[in-house]
């Protein structure tokens, strides 16, 4: 996008009007110290040049003193010419030096300690001259005078400086100091002397220091522009350009010079260098995010299949579930039926045990009496008629719990059927709970929750088929003890068929009756034998009805037990499929939506990235070689990579790990003959990712088969290249293809 430039000074304006103001400050700083040095000197070289002119004055002034007074004397506090008379108030030789040297004269006379004015040009403010004042013993030529030594300094006199010159007047042929003379140029008149120079000097300065400024400003335009504007104008216009035009980060700086400039220019190439490597890795970068990104959404659509696959097993399980609840509760059932049957068995062997007492009683009273039948053979009729109305009676008690043992046998039949149908259930649940941790496992991480669910149900299904089998055990020894019942059911009737036999033959036979008496000692000794073996067998039948009441009593707590884990199992099943299954297709539209807005980031990010130009274009294509074969990957690596950038990978799954980090190539060889992921699996995985849907892509093989050769071509391969090859023939073939792209 283009931005409207607003114009304004350029850099070479600002920074020579920079250069210009420092170079005016420094001028007048120079200008100012200048003034300044030239006021010092102009002082000093006045100075020198006053107290030279002073000592040649003071000479002057000492020889006209001499002409007109003579060698003066000290007489009281006067001085006194040769003459006798008192110099005092004799102005004119002061008057005519001040006025023809142009400077102030004055004598003093020595009066104690201290030095008067007797003879002075110098005019106070009030119009008078200035006699009868002091030196001063705090004056600065005080102690000179003292010593008899001249003196030369400025002086302030009646509130005004001067350059003075002081000599000591010495008494005839002594150094008895007894008076002063004095001259003084006063300090304004010098100053003005010294402003008038200074002012001349200012503008000598103030025109060579213009000349010099117009001379800089001219050579600091030219040196800015070609030294330091030009580069900077060569990077804007390289920044315009990349900003405004086609984003091109393979341009450099040119660097004519080692100083900063070029330190800066280098800099600068080295700056743009990075910007492109850090393009051309985040280019990269989406390509690889781009390319996990689909294969996460394929992944996850798979997922959710496989999530659906798992919802409908469970649901599936839940139904044999509640079939094997329902089975359960009827063989509760069946068991409450069983236990009743026993129940009845139970009374019925203490009627039998009861009838069994009553004959056996009976016999014994036959046996008893078996030597008086004679004389009682009337009581004995009655005993023979009782005994085969009882023998009748047990007869059919007997064979009516024969009867009740046949349908307690066909019961336990039934029983083991149920039994065999709730250990078929289990064993569809443990496998079902198979199919469901297989599952899990494609899951993946999501499905690690149902998996430990899994492994709960597999643990119930174990125990289940578990409860069955010792279920299945109880039952086949209830059927064993029911078929030995049966048994002894058998010879009980046997033994009464033998003795209604023997009664009617006592019936038929009574008249023979004392000729059988030993028989029937022996007959009722056999039977009270019979009688005894049938109260074990009545005892052994109440022992096992008893042990299979106890079975069942166990079978249905059992049963419960196997109806309350039904009940865990199916709460489980319903916490995992409105649960745990919610929570993971919730989790799993998450990350589709999270997926799409990812994907919707990085087409921007793509777009953006595409702006900028980080080739040049005289790169080498890149050709992607995968192969499983180590010494064919080294020679086509070897024949390619003097036109290509040739990357190498041993298997399909290598190669989609390289599209995964970002790679792009521009050519593809595959070969068709791998383990694992064979050419057909990893050109499908490849042609799916978005990025390389128009990448060229050919199958190098050792393959002369046509019917791989018509797959290849329509899957949509570029060409089918058989091993080997040679390099010429090879890189043309490449060339063609990539050139066609």
């Amino acid at each position: 996008m283009k931005h409207k430039e607003e114009k304004g000074l350029g850099l070479n304006v600002k920074l020579s009007g920079i250069s210009t103001i420092f170079i005016i400050l420094a001028i007048a700083v120079f200008l100012f110290n200048g003034v300044r040095a030239i006021r010092t000197s102009s002082l000093e070289a006045t100075t020198i040049m006053g107290n030279e002119k002073l000592n040649s004055d003071i000479i002057h002034f000492e020889n006209e003193i001499t002409r007109e007074f003579g060698h003066l004397r000290l007489l009281g506090n006067d001085l006194i010419d040769v003459n006798g008379v008192s110099i005092r108030s004799r102005y004119e030789l002061v008057d005519t030096l001040s006025s023809e040297l142009g400077i102030v004269a004055t004598i003093f006379v020595r009066e104690g300690d201290d030095y008067r004015r007797i003879n002075t040009s110098i005019i106070d403010a009030n119009g008078s001259r200035a006699v009868d004042t002091f030196l001063g013993t705090g004056s600065a030529a005080y102690p000179n005078m003292n010593a008899g030594e001249e003196y030369s300094g400025i002086a302030i006199i009646l509130g005004h400086e001067y350059l003075t010159k002081y000599r000591p007047i010495f008494a005839e042929n002594s150094r008895n100091v007894i008076g002063i003379m004095f001259i003084g140029k006063e300090i304004t008149s010098i100053e003005m002397i010294i402003a008038q120079n200074v002012q001349d000097q200012i503008i000598l300065m103030s025109i060579i220091a213009g000349v010099i400024l117009f001379l800089f400003i001219i050579i600091n335009i030219l040196s800015l522009s070609i030294i330091l504007i030009k580069p900077i104008r060569s990077a804007t216009n390289m920044l315009r350009e990349i900003s405004e035009g086609e984003g091109d980060l393979t341009r450099q700086l040119t660097i004519a010079s080692k100083d900063e400039i070029g330190i800066l220019a280098r800099y600068f190439n080295n700056t743009f260098g990075n910007i492109k490597d850090l393009v051309g890795i985040i280019k990269y970068k989406v390509n690889a995010l781009t390319n996990t990104s689909f294969e996460l959404s394929i992944n996850m659509e798979k997922t959710s299949e496989a999530i659906d696959q798992i919802t409908y097993n469970m649901e599936s399980m839940k139904d044999l579930v509640d079939q094997q609840e329902h089975k359960a509760v009827e063989a509760d059932k069946a068991v409450e039926s069983i236990k009743g049957s026993i129940d009845n068995l139970n009374r019925l062997i203490a009627d039998q045990s009861e009838s069994v007492e009553t004959s056996s009683s009976a016999i014994e009273e036959m046996t008893a009496n078996i030597h008086s039948v004679t004389q009682t053979l009337i009581t004995n009729n009655k005993n023979v008629d009782a005994l085969m109305e009882a023998s009748e009676n047990g007869k059919s008690g007997l064979l009516a719990v024969a009867d009740k043992i046949q349908e307690i046998a066909k019961s336990s039949e039934g029983l083991l059927q149920i039994n065999a149908v709730m250990e078929s259930i289990a064993s569809q649940t443990n496998l079902l709970s198979m199919n469901a941790a297989i599952e899990a496992a494609h899951a993946g991480e999501s499905g690690r929750g149902f998996a430990v669910v899994a492994a709960e149900i597999r643990k119930l299904a174990e125990s289940s088929e578990k409860q069955s089998k010792t279920t299945a055990d109880m039952l086949k020894k209830i059927k064993t003890l029911i078929d030995s019942i049966t048994k002894s059911s058998d010879d009980v009737l046997s033994r009464f068929e033998a003795i209604d036999t023997g009664v009617k033959t006592v019936s038929q036979h009574e008249h023979n009756i004392r000729n059988a008496m030993e028989e029937q000692e022996v007959g009722g000794k056999q039977i009270l034998e019979s009688i005894g073996r049938l109260k074990e067998i009545t005892e052994s039948v109440k022992n096992g009805s008893n042990d299979m009441a106890e079975s069942g009593n166990n079978l249905i707590e059992q049963t419960h037990e196997f109806i309350k884990i039904s009940d865990q199992v199916l709460e489980s099943m319903n916490e995992v499929v409105n649960g745990a299954m919610v929570e993971i297709k919730t989790a799993i539209h998450h990350v589709d939506e999270m997926s799409a807005e990812n994907n919707k980031n990085f087409s921007e990010l793509k777009n953006e990235t595409e702006k900028f130009k980080v080739t040049t274009g005289s790169e080498k294509k890149k050709v992607l070689v995968v192969d499983d074969d180590n010494t064919h990957l080294t020679a086509t690596k070897g024949m390619l990579e003097g036109e290509y950038e040739v990357i190498t990978s041993k298997s399909g799954h290598d190669a989609l790990m390289l599209f995964f980090q970002g790679l792009t190539p521009d050519f593809i060889l595959l070969d068709l003959i791998m383990p694992n992921m064979d050419g057909w699996d990893t050109y499908g995985r490849i042609k799916a990712l978005s990025d390389l849907h128009t990448v060229p892509v050919a199958f190098f093989t050792s393959s002369d088969d046509p019917k791989d050769l018509a797959r290849a071509q329509q899957m949509g391969a570029v060409d089918f290249i058989n091993k080997p090859t040679k390099k010429s023939e090879l890189i043309e073939r490449i060339k063609k293809h990539i050139k066609e792209q």
